[in-house]
């Protein structure tokens, strides 16, 4: 992702986490998603357990994967192209 990050995204992403905002306003926002969602826990401050927790409670059709080690991206891949490959037909 770093050496595909251009310097817009870099500002963009900087300023939505500068501005404290949130991704979804509200339940509603979450109950709206319509499509398969998968939801990786965060397990760091910024990322915490209360909030996929909520996300997984309220949207939908989301399946949930524990990583507890970010940095084995085989596992990672692994779990996405197995989402993927559950909802090939969809």
């Amino acid at each position: 992702m770093i050496g595909s990050l251009d310097l817009a995204s870099f500002v963009a992403t900087n300023r939505f986490i500068a501005s404290g905002a949130q991704p979804f306003a509200s339940d509603a926002d979450l109950e709206a998603i319509s499509v398969p969602t998968l939801l990786v826990p965060g397990n760091d401050p910024m990322h915490p357990a209360e909030v996929s927790e909520l996300y997984a409670a309220k949207i939908p059709r989301c399946a949930t994967v524990e990583l507890p080690d970010t940095a084995d991206y085989n596992r990672q891949i692994a779990a996405i192209g197995d989402f993927c490959d559950r909802l090939a037909n969809w």
